[in-house]
């Protein structure tokens, strides 16, 4: 299963655009839930996003931005926080600014790069190993 999205701010006025994909990957053993608060998805007229991914799905968005290779750097846009969810009974928080080495709004934690000239795909992959560390709900 597959979701996508458009998110665009290009103004049209004949300077080259560069598109920048995002990839959500569920690789783990667990239906989770992604809820992204305060996400700039705004051609899906979203704000605070819950996507559910089934084991082995995907959820998949992107930008096009003004300028040559001009990549666009911020997954999910400058939300304040996310969730992962896994089977309603394990959670992992990331927020911002933290130092979590898989945090989900850091484009660090993606794989990926520039494919082509002025076209970057980054994925984040969702693990097991991430359900190991995420903490049980209460």
């Amino acid at each position: 299963m597959t979701f996508a999205g458009l998110l665009t701010s290009s103004c049209g006025n004949g300077e080259p655009e560069t598109r920048t994909d995002f990839i959500i990957k569920n690789s783990s053993s667990f239906d989770i839930e992604l809820e992204v608060f305060n996400a700039w998805l705004p051609n899906l007229r979203l704000k605070d996003t819950l996507i559910k991914l089934a084991i082995n799905s995907e959820f998949r968005y992107y930008y096009n931005v003004d300028g040559e290779n001009a990549s666009y750097f911020l997954p999910f846009g400058y939300p304040d926080s996310a969730y992962i969810v896994f089977s309603d009974t394990q959670r992992i928080i990331y927020r911002r600014d933290d130092l979590n080495p898989r945090n989900i709004l850091d484009i660090n934690s993606y794989e990926g790069g520039k494919v082509a000239n002025s076209y970057f795909i980054y994925t984040y992959y969702i693990s097991d190993e991430d359900y190991e560390n995420a903490l049980a709900i209460k």
